[in-house]
């Protein structure tokens, strides 16, 4: 069997992170006035929200490397976590 090296699907990666960066600006302008009666600081929400985008960017480039085929013993364990 013939290895290759890891693909990235460009249009796809791409797309994910521009849904990213995009929300960080969404969630930055809808809730900072919430944030800042209920909280006591605008940014607390967009920081929680920031630090959430650059973990999933990390994972993004982590599951590129991973052959995915290795990943079907895991399927039901996986979506039972996200589900819980």
């Amino acid at each position: 069997m013939n290895q290759e090296r890891s693909h990235i699907d460009w249009p796809v990666f791409l797309s994910g992170v521009a849904v990213m960066l995009f929300s960080i600006a969404f969630v930055y302008s809808a809730s900072a006035a919430f944030a800042g009666i209920r909280l006591g600081s605008s940014e607390k929400l967009f920081t929680n929200h920031l630090l959430r985008v650059g973990m999933a960017f990390i994972l993004m480039i982590v599951m590129t490397k991973v052959d995915y085929h290795h990943l079907r013993e895991y399927t039901k364990p996986i979506i039972v976590l996200s589900l819980g």
